[in-house]
């Protein structure tokens, strides 16, 4: 591991997770995906209301947002879909589609996001 790159509120999840961050800004990238395999991708997002995912969030392995709080509509989906989810992620470091990651979330309320 590279180190922790970021933190952020546990929306759900618990233990580790290991991915590849896409970046989804649109939903122009969500259709993109539509038909892809997203089990290791880790979407990274800007906005705690960020509805357009809808149509992939029971097929991602995890989700980052550098917004929003655990209150947010992105959080309590995130929860009814059991995915893990980290909230208001503070990175100290630009991710990149592509970038390999692993959240940790070892108990607490905050869990980290570390470059492999």
């Amino acid at each position: 591991m590279s180190g922790v790159i970021g933190k952020g509120d546990i929306a759900y999840g618990k233990g580790t997770v290991n991915g590849v961050i896409r970046r989804f800004t649109t939903p122009d990238d969500v259709l993109d995906v539509i038909d892809a395999d997203l089990d290791d991708t880790i979407a990274l997002v800007e906005s705690g209301g960020t509805t357009f995912l809808s149509p992939i969030l029971g097929r991602l392995g995890g989700l980052l947002c550098t917004s929003g709080t655990l209150r947010s509509h992105l959080a309590i989906v995130s929860r009814e879909f059991q995915l893990p989810c980290l909230m208001a992620v503070d990175l100290k470091e630009e991710l990149d589609t592509g970038a390999k990651v692993t959240l940790v979330m070892d108990g607490g309320s905050q869990g980290t996001v570390q470059l492999d």
